[in-house]
């Protein structure tokens, strides 16, 4: 129905979640819509599109429509244009905030199916829309409820469906099966026989089929070794799929985000499908896998010490002792002659609720750290004199225990050469058998084989330790003795200091400064600083004193922490 009244500038949107909606829904019927509606009223001038395309509307987070709300804050925009109340929003929360916003810039919105014109002031028209937009946000958690429960019986029927699609299939849809995309399977068996037979890496493999004209389909680019790597470990190129292993929770409102999360294996569940590559094949690959990963492997972040990541004194060591985030080094004068290290957990990446306490001391200068360590370290030099003795003595009399023989050593690396000679001659016959069961029984050999091979290299290790020649080790730990001798006292702190004696320094909400030394130390008690730390450390020992410390009959090989107040006036 024509209005001559309407006249004014306009913007148009259309949104459709999934492609589930039918033709009708799609973004482009609701703005063929849109078109016609301004053809029909000359008046209105339309000053712009937005569509989000394949986002729900249960949550303000999507790029166009925030683009379309920055638009009508403008000023300029007397009308919102669009097919129905829930393509712009699904929920209760952000239809009011459109309504706060349409009041702030005098804005209305056109409904086209209903034709009607929604104004913000109307407190019957506001009323009307109230229970429209909550039929709307009902409507979404019925959705939710239907995806969850065709979910769960997907799970128990043991079916899969179009979203179980991955590089080397396609859907079927008027099978209703998975099947197999012979262009990529040649590429994913491409990828398997070069890194078995040809010995090549992921990086080398994503090399080469760069130099064949493969790319990542999205990006254009040469493949990463992630994906790469993902690939040859996906079992459902063996013919096995899993199913139910993400998860997600329902979030409606403002800012709302999709909280997607990742099952346990054990709640996964298996689907047979087509297979690309052979079962022998696939295994194959995991045992290179796993040998190359025992090779290339780094150790666990949390068994072990700060790292150096940086150019700075100390860089890598210093931490929050509330919320355990490292400290960043800045400067804190415009100079850039003041260092000052940083508790930057405004900008880690949180989790939910993650609260740090440490809001009085998150900063410490570099000259007060310096000070600290040096005191801490000179300190432990001059009180552990019987920890070096008992440790020199507990090493020599290791290596005089020492086996002398080297005969079992000599016949473990002759059975380790034939041993890798028959796998690698197991592995080409099963590489050439001509037929199933010869393969079969040749795989088996090569299992065999490497569970021989890796029992023996454990025991030429060990028996490689016990061979550490004794006069060796004495020399080794006189020189160990000299070089301690030397260091008995650490005037200047660099990075060859920080990194030789600092494991890492924990800065407590409550002032304490921890020092954490990665020698040893056969005390069992904190040494600790009863006075505030001076400028200079000369005569430190006169404001160090010893609590209860004791030294032990058995040595106690734990990290030694030194626990000294922050000076007042270098506080942060």
């Amino acid at each position: 129905m024509y209005d001559e009244k309407l006249a004014g500038n306009c913007v148009a949107y259309a949104r459709v979640s999934t492609d589930n909606e039918g033709q009708a829904e799609s973004c482009k019927n609701q703005m063929l819509l849109c078109d016609e509606y301004i053809k029909k009223h000359p008046k209105l001038i339309l000053m712009g599109k937005y569509v989000d395309d394949g986002i729900s509307g249960a949550t303000n987070r999507r790029p166009e429509f925030s683009a379309m709300i920055e638009r009508v804050m403008q000023g300029d925009i007397q009308y919102i244009i669009a097919k129905d109340e829930s393509r712009l929003c699904r929920s209760t929360e952000v239809d009011g905030y459109l309504q706060t916003i349409c009041r702030e810039c005098g804005v209305k919105i056109i409904f086209i199916v209903s034709n009607n014109i929604f104004d913000p002031f109307n407190g019957e028209q506001v009323t009307m829309h109230g229970f429209h937009a909550l039929i709307n946000q009902h409507v979404v958690f019925g959705q939710s409820q239907k995806g969850r429960t065709a979910h769960k019986q997907k799970c128990e029927a043991k079916r899969l469906n179009a979203t179980d699609v991955r590089f080397g299939y396609y859907w079927d849809y008027k099978n209703k099966c998975m099947a197999v995309n012979e262009d990529e399977a040649a590429i994913i068996r491409k990828m398997f026989e070069w890194y078995v037979y040809g010995n090549l890496g992921v990086t080398e493999i994503a090399r080469k089929l760069a130099e064949h004209g493969v790319y990542g389909s999205k990006s254009g680019k040469i493949l990463t070794a992630n994906t790469v790597s993902s690939r040859l470990a996906d079992e459902s190129y063996k013919g096995l799929f899993h199913i139910n292993k993400k998860g997600s929770d329902l979030s409606v409102g403002m800012n709302a985000k999709k909280k997607r999360y990742s099952r346990p294996r054990e709640e996964w569940v298996a689907v047979d499908g087509p297979a690309i590559v052979s079962e022998e094949l696939f295994d194959l690959a995991q045992k290179l896998r796993e040998e190359r990963r025992h090779i290339y492997d780094k150790p666990d972040k949390k068994e072990t010490q700060a790292r150096f990541k940086g150019t700075h004194l100390f860089a890598g060591k210093v931490f929050c002792g509330d919320c355990g985030t490292q400290f960043h080094f800045q400067y804190s004068d415009r100079k850039k002659t003041i260092g000052v290290y940083k508790d930057y957990f405004s900008k880690k990446k949180k989790e939910l609720n993650a609260v740090c306490n440490n809001t009085k001391y998150n900063r410490i200068y570099e000259k007060t750290l310096i000070q600290i360590c040096r005191a801490s370290i000179n300190t432990f030099l001059r009180n552990h004199e019987a920890c070096i003795d008992n440790l020199v003595g507990i090493i020599r009399e290791a290596s005089i225990a020492a086996a002398k023989d080297d005969e079992p050593l000599k016949t473990c690396q002759k059975r380790l050469a034939k041993v890798e000679k028959e796998l690698n001659k197991n592995l080409i016959a099963w590489r050439d058998a001509p037929e199933p069961s010869m393969k079969e029984a040749f795989f088996e050999m090569y299992q065999q084989n490497k569970k021989q091979k890796d029992e023996l290299e454990k025991e030429i290790e060990n028996l490689s330790k016990q061979r550490k020649n004794a006069e060796d080790l004495e020399k080794e730990i006189l020189g160990v003795r000299e070089h301690i001798e030397k260091i008995k006292k650490v005037d200047i702190i660099d990075r060859s200091v920080v990194e030789n004696f600092i494991d890492r320094i924990i800065v407590c909400a409550d002032g304490n400064v921890i020092v954490i030394l990665k020698f040893g130390t056969v005390y069992n008690n904190i040494i600790t600083q009863e006075y505030i730390i001076p400028l200079s450390f000369d005569g430190i020992c006169s404001n160090l004193r010893f609590i209860n410390c004791r030294q032990d009959d058995d040595v106690d090989w734990k990290n030694m922490f030194f626990s000294l107040p922050v000076r007042c006036s270098d506080r942060a």
